[in-house]
């Protein structure tokens, strides 16, 4: 709660509009990585890590951590951004929820993923989609 009331002279002062929007810090790209922004997957990701993938951006679009299978074990993740590296490979970053650590993941070594109902705050801007909050799709019965 003292984290609310800190911040809220900053966030009265954009609104009245003496001060420029606070912008997020990025995830720094390795050297030989670029950042994948688009709405559509690029051809090139490995057709199995598709699904975990857009599964992976709707959580991040909104905040939602993800739970990763990835090298025979589960973890809780902030996802972050989407990159390829100069070599090909696409590269998921993300923050461990345990334990607050950048951590990076290949895309396609990732088994599954889930979105969880546990929110984040990001600590950084998220790059994995052009858009904000998605919507959930709903079936018309």
């Amino acid at each position: 709660m003292a984290d609310f009331w800190a911040v809220l002279p900053e966030v009265f002062t954009w609104l009245m509009g003496l001060a420029e929007a606070p912008q997020r810090a990025r995830i720094q790209p390795g050297s030989s990585e670029i950042t994948i922004r688009s709405r559509v997957l690029p051809m090139a990701v490995p057709l199995r890590a598709r699904a975990p993938l857009e599964v992976i951006r709707f959580a991040a679009a909104n905040h939602l951590c993800v739970d990763l299978g990835y090298a025979g074990s589960q973890r809780r993740l902030e996802p972050y951004s989407l990159r390829q590296t100069t070599e090909g490979n696409f590269v998921l970053h993300a923050i461990r929820s345990d334990s607050g650590e950048h951590r990076s993941y290949r895309v396609d070594k990732i088994q599954n993923a889930s979105v969880t109902r546990q929110s984040f705050t990001p600590r950084y801007l998220v790059e994995l989609s052009a858009e904000g909050p998605l919507p959930v799709a709903r079936t018309v019965r």
